[in-house]
């Protein structure tokens, strides 16, 4: 079987080269073969050939019979890659269409409120200077001195995450956004003198292969990210966080997320679903998270596909 992993991710000794190393040393492992698309290299063509996606280096035909999107660099085309492999009858983890709901924060949080799961309160201006901004905030946080979070609506490891320690700063992070951003409330730990901290549960074909929780180590740090200097360790979730996890993943349609949650005085609070977890959470839990990845491609798609590309 031919599996692919869907990444522009080239520079050696990255993190996103690295994960993408674990997913190709276990798909060898399991006596399959392994090929990275970059999704910047390609040719989408339609032809008398039919629907055929070529490797711009020499213009032969990418077969592939299962794919793993590793999306990070120009979203948009990878997704039209994915949606011509898909097209062919190739398997995929997660589909072109569930991919922007999750990568999109103020998407997922439609998503997430349609199915009932609760998220932390939040409100996003959809043009630019918006109006009555300072009503929103309002909305959100009424105490004009209490913190209230800024956060760009695309982005991971904690970057473009901002807090405003007053509704004054928070409006002032606000006009020099120069993405499209989202206000939310700060939610700190519900427990006194106790760092901020968050749940990363992984979610693989409907089930919860791992999960740790990660504090932070400054008591003025909200960010939980692992990128941002946090400490993680193993965790056993409750029923309750593992519900949500599993709840969470499928209303946005994924086949593998990372899903984290926050523990507030409200109860458990799913924050983001990354439809492109990270591989860290191997180091503190010991479960090989990238084996059960391919092993659920494996069994969704054990036989190799005819690729009738005129179909």
């Amino acid at each position: 079987m031919n599996i692919g992993i869907l990444s522009s991710a080239e520079k050696k000794g990255s993190e996103y080269y690295r994960y993408d190393e674990r997913l190709i040393g276990e798909i060898e492992a399991s006596g399959n073969e392994a090929r990275v698309i970059n999704h910047e290299k390609t040719y989408v063509g339609i032809t008398e050939e039919g629907r055929v996606l070529y490797d711009s280096s020499d213009l032969t035909p990418i077969n592939v019979d299962a794919v793993i999107p590793r999306l990070g660099r120009n979203v948009d085309m990878g997704l039209i890659v994915l949606k011509l492999l898909e097209s062919q009858g190739v398997f995929t983890t997660s589909s072109s269409e569930s991919i922007p709901r999750a990568r999109n924060k103020l998407t997922t949080n439609i998503f997430l409120d349609k199915a009932g799961i609760p998220t932390p309160y939040s409100i996003s201006p959809t043009g630019s200077n918006p109006k009555n901004l300072r009503d929103a905030f309002r909305m959100i946080q009424p105490d004009p001195k209490k913190e209230v979070i800024i956060k760009n609506l695309t982005g991971s490891h904690g970057k473009g995450v901002r807090t405003g320690e007053s509704l004054k700063s928070a409006v002032s992070i606000a006009d020099g956004m120069e993405r499209r951003y989202m206000i939310q409330e700060f939610i700190g730990s519900p427990e006194p003198d106790i760092f901020a901290s968050d749940i990363r549960l992984i979610v693989v074909d409907g089930n919860v292969v791992a999960s740790m929780i990660r504090r932070c180590v400054e008591k003025d740090e909200f960010r939980s990210n692992l990128a941002q200097g946090a400490k993680a360790e193993s965790y056993e979730p409750t029923p309750r966080e593992v519900e949500l996890a599993l709840r969470a993943t499928a209303a946005l349609g994924l086949g593998v997320s990372g899903v984290d949650i926050l523990l507030s005085n409200r109860g458990p609070l799913v924050n983001e679903v990354n439809t492109n977890p990270g591989f860290g959470i191997e180091t503190y839990t010991q479960v090989n998270v990238a084996k059960s990845i391919i092993d659920f491609v494996i069994r969704n798609a054990t036989e190799p596909i005819t690729h009738q590309i005129n179909n």
